[in-house]
């Protein structure tokens, strides 16, 4: 199967599912690895003490409300007027 396929109109819901499930795979991979990364030492590695700068609150908020915007913008599908 490929997904040039799913061009067409008939597919087009299936072609949405795909980058859907592509997208939440994406996600799960990657605070999977997070994990793995946060049980490896890597404190030998520097020479200097490396310190972790915590955002503020509103940080944290504007943070997630770009992420979520991107997000719902990455799902919009874009319909061809011609």
């Amino acid at each position: 199967m490929n997904i040039v396929q799913f061009v067409d109109r008939r597919l087009f819901k299936m072609g949405i599912v795909i980058s859907a499930i592509m997208v939440l795979l994406a996600i799960v991979f990657l605070i999977i690895a997070k994990k793995y990364v946060a049980i490896k030492d890597y404190s030998s590695l520097s020479y200097t003490k490396i310190e972790r700068k915590k955002l503020p609150v509103y940080g944290e908020v504007l943070a997630i409300l770009f992420l979520t915007g991107i997000l719902i913008f990455a799902f919009i599908p874009t319909w061809n007027r011609s």
